[in-house]
């Protein structure tokens, strides 16, 4: 048993390392092609969400009280007490949540039992997704990279029934960013067997107390020297946005510039089995989607949805090989081709939709293509080993 025991383990070990080490690789140009707001003196002069953050290092804790970014104390803190320098350390606290968010895709897809493979795809997917990883290298005085792991860790913490460190990564969250708080509703729509549930509810209810009382300590902690009204900001923000909201935004903006082409439209090659992920998801969706209403950014803050969205585009990865009887690894080759192509494009501009559109369609083309070359008796395994 103690053999048995060493060998699983290492072979956990080995393909961490693996899974961590290709991330890693990535992560790694990408640090080396995007160009990057350095130097506080230039970024402080440079309108954008990221001077409050430096402001906030550069003040004693507690000193600065420009709302909402007051309340998002982790990052700036952190950013303050490492050791390499603050402009390092916020791209050190960047690239390491990126880098983790994509290794951590794979283990929640795996959790989900989607095989090795389609894990790895799912991982390769997230580093195609242009405003969850340039722009945050880009920018990498903002707090969304960690706030985007510390969500994908608590969703992983619902699926595997970890409840204790749910709590503490929720806690956790709402240190970095408010919208941690948008995973809570999943603890019941992921794990509930029937439409109600009262004791579940009850649980969910008393698991995301804590979390909400850290929100609101720090809230008290750090009056703001500014009024924030949701109301206000709802009536001018979401007024606007309402007014001329249309098809072409929905599909363009909404969904195709900040997914990108693959991530997209993959989910709907398997509509049937998305449609009970989806429906689980929709709370987390649709409360990504209200920030809207709220905040003047778009798809920079509709990316958090990209845990369901990953996934959703997993089924329909694993539907296609199914038809087209093939391995769910080739669709590493595509999505190779994506990331290098977005290398090629400012962080705030992402490939070109119809450039991507057509790398999905010649390589499902040549997928099909292969397929019918396959002898109608070939046993080409669907997935891998998981």
């Amino acid at each position: 048993m103690f053999l048995v025991h060493n060998l699983v383990r290492g072979e956990r070990l080995k393909e961490l390392f693996l899974v961590a080490s290709m991330a890693l690789l990535f992560m790694t140009v990408l640090l080396l092609t995007t160009p990057r707001l350095t130097y506080p003196q230039r970024a402080l002069q440079t309108r954008g969400d990221h001077r409050a953050y430096i402001r906030m290092t550069l003040e004693p804790p507690g000193e600065y009280r420009l709302p909402p970014y007051c309340w998002r104390v982790m990052v700036p803190y952190v950013a303050k007490i490492l050791p390499f320098g603050i402009e390092r350390n916020f791209l050190f606290i960047a690239f390491v949540s990126v880098w983790l968010t994509g290794v951590s895709m794979y283990y929640l897809a795996k959790l989900l039992d989607f095989s090795r493979s389609e894990a790895f795809v799912g991982m390769l997917l997230f580093f195609t997704l242009m405003y969850a990883t340039k722009w945050l290298i880009a920018d990498f005085w903002l707090p969304d990279g960690l706030a985007h792991l510390l969500i994908v860790w608590a969703i992983y913490f619902i699926i595997a029934r970890k409840d204790i460190s749910f709590v503490l990564l929720l806690a956790l969250g709402v240190l970095v960013k408010e919208n941690a708080l948008f995973v809570t509703p999943l603890y019941y729509t992921l794990n509930a067997r029937k439409l109600i549930d009262l004791r579940l509810l009850a649980r969910t209810v008393l698991l995301v107390t804590p979390a909400i009382a850290v929100l609101v300590a720090v809230r008290i902690g750090i009056p703001s020297s500014h009024s924030y009204d949701y109301l206000e900001r709802l009536r001018r923000i979401g007024g606007e946005r309402l007014d001329t909201l249309g098809p072409s935004t929905i599909v363009e903006s909404y969904l195709l510039r900040t997914f990108g082409v693959a991530v997209s439209l993959l989910p709907f090659f398997a509509i049937r089995r998305n449609l009970s992920l989806a429906l689980r998801f929709s709370p987390f969706i649709l409360l990504v989607y209200s920030q809207l209403l709220f905040a003047t950014n778009t798809e920079r803050l509709l990316v958090l949805a990209f845990p369901a969205m990953i996934l959703m585009a997993l089924h329909g990865v694993r539907e296609i090989c199914k038809v087209t009887n093939t391995q769910a690894i080739t669709f590493a080759f595509l999505v190779w081709a994506l990331m290098a192509l977005n290398l090629h494009y400012r962080p705030r501009s992402p490939a070109p939709i119809e450039l991507q559109a057509l790398l999905l369609v010649i390589f499902l083309a040549y997928t099909v293509q292969s397929s019918h070359r396959l002898p109608a008796t070939s046993p080409v395994s669907q997935h891998t080993s998981t």
